[in-house]
């Protein structure tokens, strides 16, 4: 499967109004061009977050907060015309 970002956010470098967002909130993302996302709290993490997105992926960025996740792509429907989405 061709890779189409992989994404790290380092929660280190931000405050949080939440607590322990480290401990929480995912900060690596490995997203594919098929659709399919992995997100992961750490590298060694065996509980990641698996999504399908349901699109073909071009990228995926986090905000400078690191709390949102924008990944951005196309879709065709019915075998139409692809469609941009976010």
């Amino acid at each position: 499967m061709p890779l189409a970002a992989i994404e790290w956010y380092d929660h280190n470098k931000q405050s949080f109004s939440y607590e322990d967002a480290s401990d929480q909130a995912a900060c690596l993302c490995i997203a594919y061009q098929c659709g399919r996302m992995q997100m992961m709290k750490k590298l060694d993490d065996a509980k990641p977050y698996l999504v399908d997105t349901g699109m073909f992926i071009r990228c995926a960025k986090w905000n400078p907060n690191g709390n949102v996740l924008a990944v951005c792509g196309s879709i065709s429907e019915n075998g139409g015309e692809p469609k941009g989405v976010v």
